[in-house]
C-alpha cells in the first residue's frame, strides 16, 4: 500500500498547486481582458474625438478679421473647404455665428455653399446660451467646449497677441495671448448620424460582432437622457449601470493645438526638448482664460486654452453578466476540468488498488480451487486404485465381495466424471461458448430429470426429496442439458450443507415477470447449515467457499453456484436466494416461458 498512498499524496499536491495556478492565471487573465479593453476603448475615444478635433481647429484659426463685414462670407467658405476635404462631411448639420459674445445678439447660419443668412435663435441650441458670456453656466465657453446637449462645438473667435521674450537658453519663448472675443462659431453636429454610422462603425471596427464580448453604449453623463448608441438595441439600461470599462468621450483634444495653430502663429512645432516630444501642459488661469504650453525643440509657446469637458462616456459591459462573472466562470470551468483529470487519476489509481486485491483473491480462490479439485481427483482415483488392485490380485473370492467392489468403482467413476464436467462447463463459459441450442420442455419433465439424475446421490446419503410441481405450467424454450445441471448442481449443493436434516424439496409454479410476460420459479430448498447474511452476495463467485465451509470436512470446488448461475443468465433468467443461518436455504431459478405459453 505505499505506493498508492504515495501516488494519493501526489495527486492531492497536483491539486492545490492546480488550485493555486489556476487562480493565479485568472487574475492574469482578468487583467489582461481589462487592460485590453481598455486600450481598446481609448483608440475608440481617440479616432471619435480626432476627427471633433480636427473640425474644431478648422473653423478655429484665430484672426482679427472676425469682427470684419467680410467674416460670414469667409467662414461659409471655410465651411465649405471643409466639407470637400473632410471624412466625415456629414458630421456637421449646421454652422451659425454668433457676431457678438452675448447670447441673443445676432445669429447667422452658414452655408457650405458660401453663403449666409440671419437666423432666429433656434430652439434645438437653447442648451447653448448658458455657455455664452452671460449665461447661466459656471464655466463659459472658452477653448474646448462641447455642448453635449445639442449636441455641438463651440469655436470662439478669437483674436492673439504674439510677443517674443528672450531667454538663457538658445532659442527664445514666444508667448500668444488672447485679447478679445470677437464671437462664436457654433457646429452643430448631426446626432442621427452619429448615432446611426459613425458611432456603429467604430464599434465594428474595435468590438466586432465576432468577438462576442463585450455590449458597446455612448451615454451621455447626465444620465436624464436615453443612450446616444446601444450596440443592442434590446438591452435594457441595467446592463451598464455598472461598465466593466468607461472612457470619456465627445472631447476636443486640446494637447493637438501646436499642429494647427502653428500654421497661423508662425510657431515651430518639430522635434523633441530635452528628450521630449511637442507637448501639452495646462498653465494657471488667466484673466483672459485659461494658459497652456507647447514645447518645441527650439522654443516654447503659451497660447491660451478652455475648458476641457466631457459629457459622452463610452461604457463597455461584458456579456457574461461583467468581467469578473466571465473570467469566474472561465476560472470554474479551468478548474473543474483539472479536477476532473485529476479525478480520473484518483479513481484510476483506485481501481488499479481494487483489481490488484481482486487478482490476489482470484489467484488465492484459484490455488484453493486447483487444491480442492486435486483433493477431489485424488479420493475417487485412490479408492479405485486400491480396489482394481486388490481385485487384480485375487484378494477378493466372494461373487457378493467382487459385486460390492464394483459397485464403488463405478460410484467413484461417477464423482469424477461429475468433477470433470463441472470444469469442463465453467471452462466453456470462461472461453464464450453459449448455450445454444434450445427446445420448448414442459417444466415437470425438466425437474423429474434433475431429480432422477441426483438419484443416486440422494440414495446413498438418505435424502427424502419433497417434488411440488404446480399443475398446467407453461413450457419453457431451454438448453435441457445446461438448465438440467443448473439444477443437479443446485441439488448437490443442498446435499453437502443439509447437515443433520435428510430433507430436500423441490417446487415449481408460475408466476408474472418483473419486465412483463410469465415466469417460471424452480426453488430448490433444504433446512441444513444456512449461509451468513455477509457471503450471500459472494457464493455465486467462481472458487468461492464460505469461511465455515472452508474449515470443515465438506469438500467441493467452489463451482456449482456459479456454474447454475452462469446457465440461467444465458437463458435470460436470474438466480435468487433466500438464506437464514442454522434455518437453512432456499435457491430459486426464473426461467422466462417459452414464447408460446403452451400449458403442460
Amino acid at each position: 500500500m505505499v505506493v498508492p498512498c504515495a501516488l494519493l499524496a501526489l495527486v492531492v499536491t497536483l491539486a492545490v498547486l492546480q488550485y493555486r495556478w489556476v487562480g493565479e492565471f485568472s487574475e492574469a487573465e482578468r487583467q489582461r481582458m481589462r487592460t485590453s479593453a481598455q486600450e481598446r476603448a481609448d483608440r475608440f475615444a481617440e479616432d471619435f474625438d480626432s476627427a471633433l478635433t480636427a473640425l474644431y481647429f478648422a473653423f478655429s484659426i484665430p484672426t482679427d478679421a472676425a469682427t470684419s463685414v467680410d467674416y460670414p462670407a469667409t467662414c461659409a467658405q471655410q465651411y465649405g473647404r471643409w466639407a470637400a476635404t473632410s471624412t466625415h462631411p456629414r458630421l456637421v448639420r449646421a454652422v451659425y455665428l454668433v457676431r457678438s459674445a452675448v447670447a441673443g445678439h445676432e445669429i447667422l447660419q452658414i452655408h457650405p455653399a458660401g453663403t449666409f443668412e440671419p437666423v432666429a435663435w433656434p430652439p434645438a441650441l437653447e442648451p447653448i446660451k448658458g455657455f455664452l458670456p452671460g449665461g447661466s453656466a459656471r464655466t463659459p465657453a472658452l477653448f474646448g467646449t462641447v455642448a453635449a446637449a445639442v449636441p455641438a462645438v463651440l469655436v470662439p473667435l478669437t483674436r492673439l497677441q504674439v510677443t517674443d521674450v528672450a531667454t538663457s537658453d538658445p532659442g527664445k519663448m514666444r508667448i500668444v495671448n488672447v485679447v478679445g472675443v470677437a464671437g462664436f462659431l457654433i457646429l452643430q453636429l448631426d446626432r442621427d448620424y452619429i448615432r446611426r454610422e459613425w458611432l456603429p462603425t467604430l464599434a465594428e471596427r474595435y468590438f466586432p460582432d465576432r468577438d462576442g464580448d463585450y455590449h458597446v453604449a455612448v451615454l451621455e453623463s447626465s444620465g436624464s437622457h436615453p443612450p446616444v448608441f446601444v450596440s443592442d438595441p434590446a438591452l435594457k439600461a441595467a446592463v451598464f449601470a455598472k461598465p466593466d470599462v468607461k472612457a470619456p468621450l465627445l472631447r476636443i483634444r486640446l494637447e493637438q493645438a501646436p499642429r494647427f495653430l502653428g500654421e497661423a502663429t508662425g510657431l515651430k512645432t518639430g522635434g523633441p526638448t530635452n528628450g521630449r516630444g511637442p507637448g501639452f501642459s495646462p498653465g494657471a488661469r488667466q484673466a483672459e482664460g485659461m494658459r497652456f504650453t507647447v514645447a518645441t525643440r527650439h522654443e516654447t509657446t503659451i497660447v491660451a486654452s478652455g475648458v476641457r469637458n466631457s459629457e459622452w462616456q463610452l461604457v463597455l459591459a461584458h456579456r457574461a453578466g461583467s468581467l469578473e462573472a466571465a473570467v469566474g466562470r472561465s476560472r470554474h470551468r479551468n478548474l473543474a476540468i483539472s479536477f476532473g483529470i485529476l479525478a480520473v487519476l484518483a479513481v484510476s489509481l483506485a481501481l488499479i488498488v481494487l483489481s490488484a486485491r481482486r487478482a490476489a483473491t482470484l489467484a488465492r480462490q484459484q490455488i484453493e480451487f486447483v487444491a480442492g479439485v486435486s483433493h477431489e481427483l485424488r479420493t475417487p482415483l485412490s479408492v479405485i486404485r486400491s480396489a482394481g488392485e486388490n481385485l487384480s490380485d485375487g484378494v477378493i473370492h466372494d461373487p457378493g465381495h467382487v459385486k460390492r467392489y464394483g459397485a464403488l468403482i463405478a460410484d467413484e467413476g461417477r464423482r469424477l466424471t461429475e468433477l470433470v464436467e463441472q470444469v469442463m462447463s465453467f471452462a466453456g463459459f470462461e472461453s464464450g461458448r453459449d448455450l445454444q441450442e434450445r427446445v420448448d420442455i414442459g417444466v415437470e419433465d425438466l425437474v423429474d430429470g434433475a431429480i432422477s439424475r441426483t438419484r443416486p446421490l440422494l440414495a446413498q446419503n438418505g435424502f427424502t426429496v419433497d417434488r411440488r410441481v404446480a399443475p398446467a405450467l407453461p413450457s419453457i424454450r431451454v438448453n435441457v442439458a445446461g438448465l438440467t445441471r443448473a439444477i443437479e448442481n443446485l441439488m448437490a449443493n443442498a446435499v453437502k450443507y443439509s447437515g443433520a436434516s435428510r430433507w430436500i424439496g423441490v417446487s415449481a409454479e408460475a408466476a408474472p415477470a418483473a419486465r412483463g410476460g410469465c415466469e417460471v420459479l424452480i426453488t430448490i430448498e433444504d433446512r441444513g447449515v444456512g449461509i451468513q447474511a455477509d457471503e450471500q452476495r459472494h457464493v455465486f463467485e467462481p472458487f468461492y467457499r464460505g469461511r465455515g465451509v472452508v474449515a470443515s470436512p465438506i469438500r467441493g470446488s467452489g463451482l456449482g453456484l456459479s456454474l447454475a448461475k452462469r446457465i440461467i443468465e444465458a437463458h435470460g433468467g436470474s438466480i435468487s436466494l433466500k438464506s437464514e443461518p442454522g434455518r437453512g436455504s432456499a435457491f430459486t431459478l426464473h426461467v422466462p416461458c417459452a414464447p408460446a405459453g403452451q400449458a403442460t
